[in-house]
């Protein structure tokens, strides 16, 4: 059974953050916008579009779809 990929763990190592906690970083934010462009949408649910944008600005939004999510990310 192939493991379920997660958008938080995939942001972390695409933006060389150790932690997780590290994606809050106002310095690694501009990374993760970068990282975003580089993942397709469709890897990860709307479910975790949603957790990553609470998780890293603090947001609450809700996605449609995992594609919403990924806008999301790229008009920050």
């Amino acid at each position: 059974m192939e493991k379920k990929r997660e958008l938080l763990d995939d942001l972390a190592a695409q933006t060389g953050c150790q932690y997780l906690s590290d994606l809050h970083l106002q310095n690694k934010r501009v990374k993760v916008v970068q990282a975003v462009r580089h993942l397709s949408a469709d890897s990860y649910s709307a479910a975790q579009w949603e957790e990553a944008a609470r998780y890293i600005w603090g947001d609450t939004p809700t996605f449609a779809d995992a594609e919403q999510g990924r806008q999301y990310f790229l008009t920050r």
